[in-house]
């Protein structure tokens, strides 16, 4: 990744770094190529710049193939709006599943990264045909479709 870091720092487009590209979250490895500490205007920023050159989408290859080659198993994924998620085969979202008892819980789910290589590719897939996953564009977005189909659902149910 410290490869791919410096390769992307010498690419013709300007972006903002604010240091902390790499952070190890125990589950994951996040690489955020403007770094974790950068402000929602450096965020902004770095989302225009990536729209308008595809980076993540160049670099989740570039880096699938350096794993690849060095025979490391791992994921990776995009991750929110500046990141990568770098995990072990399975430790998707679905992973969490796995700790609830299937007959006691309805499983709802909303995300921004829906795509084959976002972070929440699984789970959308996996609850799809229940009807219960859902791709938001926005927060707004986000709370509409909360109030629209999850909340009716429930207090349907009641």
């Amino acid at each position: 990744m410290c490869t791919l870091q410096a390769e992307l720092l010498q690419e013709e487009f300007s972006i903002p770094l604010t240091g902390n590209f790499i952070q190890n979250r125990s589950s994951m490895i996040n690489w955020c190529p403007i770094g974790r500490n950068a402000q929602p205007a450096q965020r902004k920023e770095f989302m225009a710049t990536d729209n308008l050159y595809n980076i993540r989408e160049r670099y989740i290859e570039k880096l699938a193939d350096l794993l690849h080659k060095n025979e490391i198993d791992v994921v990776s994924k995009l991750g929110g709006n500046t990141s990568f998620d770098i995990y072990p085969p399975g430790w998707d979202k679905t992973y969490a599943l796995q700790h609830f008892d299937k007959t006691k819980w309805d499983f709802w789910f909303v995300g921004d990264r829906c795509g084959i290589n976002g972070n929440d590719y699984e789970i959308f897939n996996h609850l799809k045909d229940k009807g219960r996953s859902f791709e938001t564009g926005s927060p707004e977005e986000t709370v509409e479709i909360i109030d629209l189909y999850i909340l009716e659902h429930l207090q349907y149910r009641r």
